[in-house]
């Protein structure tokens, strides 16, 4: 009984030795491959591998909610530090009007894994009226470009911060 144990131990073993084995010959193999075909072509390596790095930076630092409420929070610390007469009016409406909509919570996003989009809904998304729920009174996908609100890139929300290039500046202080 005990010789038979050992026996189905040994196979086992063996069997499982033989795995790990055939999986590091096949990795090696993978690896002289890769290795082979980038010396016999540097062009297409160093795009590849390029592109990879560049795919992977930019997902790394693809910006998230907690970012566009930091952003808008510092924008509107900068406004407030700023007197009334000199702030932009279309800075102040646009900061206004986004706070607005965060407080609806009305804002969504969409990550693409390299880049983020942020968009209006028109309910929240704890509402449950019918026409919240219903798919034929969903607003249509070709209007999407309407709702665009703003769009992330490399942590930074860029059309917020175009919004508050010349936050300190009234064009109509000068007329």
């Amino acid at each position: 009984m005990s010789k038979k144990i050992i026996e189905l131990k040994g196979s086992f073993l063996k069997h499982w030795l033989r795995y790990w084995k055939n999986l590091y010959i096949d990795y090696k193999d993978v690896a002289n491959s890769i290795y082979e075909h980038s010396t016999t072509h540097p062009i297409r390596t160093a795009v590849y591998l390029t592109f990879s790095g560049t795919s992977y930076y930019l997902s790394q630092h693809n910006p998230n909610e907690v970012i566009f409420k930091d952003q808008l929070m510092k924008s509107t610390q900068k406004l407030l530090l700023v007197g009334g007469p000199v702030q932009n009016p279309k800075s102040i409406h646009y900061v206004k009007w986004l706070e607005q909509c965060h407080n609806e919570r009305i804002i969504r996003k969409i990550n693409f894994g390299i880049f983020s989009l942020l968009w209006i809904d028109k309910y929240d998304n704890d509402c449950n009226l019918y026409k919240t729920v219903c798919p034929y009174l969903r607003p249509p996908w070709s209007t999407f470009h309407e709702r665009l609100i703003d769009f992330g890139l490399l942590d930074t929300w860029w059309i917020l911060k175009s919004h508050m290039i010349n936050y300190d500046v009234n064009n109509l202080e000068f007329i």
